[in-house]
Protein backbone atom coordinates (compact mmCIF):
# COMPACT_ATOMS: atom_id res chain seq x y z
CA UNK A 1 0.00 0.00 0.00
CA UNK A 2 1.33 3.03 -0.89
CA UNK A 3 2.52 5.69 1.48
CA UNK A 4 0.86 9.42 1.70
CA UNK A 5 4.01 11.36 0.57
CA UNK A 6 3.78 8.62 -2.71
CA UNK A 7 0.52 9.93 -3.21
CA UNK A 8 0.87 13.29 -3.11
CA UNK A 9 3.71 12.63 -5.65
CA UNK A 10 0.98 10.67 -7.86
CA UNK A 11 -1.54 13.16 -7.58
CA UNK A 12 1.00 15.97 -8.67
CA UNK A 13 1.81 14.01 -11.73
CA UNK A 14 -1.45 13.63 -12.76
CA UNK A 15 -2.23 17.20 -12.46
CA UNK A 16 0.56 18.44 -14.19
CA UNK A 17 -0.49 16.60 -17.10
CA UNK A 18 -2.39 18.57 -19.57
CA UNK A 19 -6.24 17.44 -20.19
CA UNK A 20 -5.69 16.83 -23.89
CA UNK A 21 -1.90 14.96 -23.32
CA UNK A 22 -4.08 12.53 -20.51
CA UNK A 23 -7.17 11.64 -23.10
CA UNK A 24 -4.28 11.03 -25.64
CA UNK A 25 -2.63 9.03 -24.24
CA UNK A 26 -5.68 7.20 -23.43
CA UNK A 27 -6.52 6.46 -27.10
CA UNK A 28 -3.17 5.05 -27.95
CA UNK A 29 -3.60 1.88 -30.05
CA UNK A 30 -1.97 -1.33 -29.92
CA UNK A 31 1.15 -0.08 -31.40
CA UNK A 32 1.62 2.25 -29.02
CA UNK A 33 1.01 5.82 -31.55
CA UNK A 34 -1.93 8.06 -30.47
CA UNK A 35 -4.82 8.72 -33.08
CA UNK A 36 -2.92 12.10 -33.79
CA UNK A 37 0.12 10.78 -35.08
CA UNK A 38 -1.65 7.80 -36.83
CA UNK A 39 -3.11 10.26 -38.86
CA UNK A 40 0.01 12.42 -39.17
CA UNK A 41 1.69 9.19 -40.49
CA UNK A 42 -1.13 8.63 -42.76
CA UNK A 43 -1.45 12.09 -44.35
CA UNK A 44 3.15 11.51 -44.92
CA UNK A 45 2.61 8.54 -46.59
CA UNK A 46 0.16 9.73 -48.91
CA UNK A 47 1.94 12.77 -49.84
CA UNK A 48 5.42 11.10 -50.19
CA UNK A 49 3.22 8.81 -52.29
CA UNK A 50 1.42 11.77 -54.78
CA UNK A 51 5.25 13.46 -54.81
CA UNK A 52 6.92 10.28 -56.07
CA UNK A 53 4.06 8.64 -58.66
CA UNK A 54 5.91 9.57 -61.29
CA UNK A 55 9.00 8.16 -60.45
CA UNK A 56 7.25 4.39 -59.17
CA UNK A 57 5.20 4.69 -62.65
CA UNK A 58 8.54 4.40 -64.45
CA UNK A 59 9.91 1.14 -66.01
CA UNK A 60 12.79 -0.07 -64.31
CA UNK A 61 16.51 0.18 -66.29
CA UNK A 62 17.03 -2.72 -68.33
CA UNK A 63 20.20 -3.27 -66.45
CA UNK A 64 17.90 -3.61 -62.66
CA UNK A 65 15.67 -6.13 -64.83
CA UNK A 66 18.66 -8.19 -65.77
CA UNK A 67 20.13 -8.22 -61.98
CA UNK A 68 16.61 -9.07 -61.21
CA UNK A 69 16.46 -11.91 -63.28
CA UNK A 70 19.49 -12.91 -62.16
CA UNK A 71 18.30 -12.76 -58.69
CA UNK A 72 15.29 -14.70 -59.57
CA UNK A 73 17.60 -17.43 -61.37
CA UNK A 74 19.81 -17.58 -58.04
CA UNK A 75 16.65 -17.97 -56.40
CA UNK A 76 14.84 -20.87 -58.35
CA UNK A 77 18.74 -23.27 -57.56
CA UNK A 78 18.45 -22.50 -54.30
CA UNK A 79 14.48 -23.48 -54.29
CA UNK A 80 14.59 -20.67 -51.06
CA UNK A 81 11.34 -19.10 -51.52
CA UNK A 82 11.94 -15.42 -49.85
CA UNK A 83 9.13 -13.90 -50.96
CA UNK A 84 6.55 -16.39 -49.55
CA UNK A 85 3.83 -13.75 -48.98
CA UNK A 86 3.44 -12.51 -52.51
Amino acid sequence: MPNQEETKDDDQDQKSASPDQNATEAFAGDDGMTFETQQAQDRLGLGLKNMYQNVLDEPLPDNMMALLDQLGELEGETGSDSNSDE
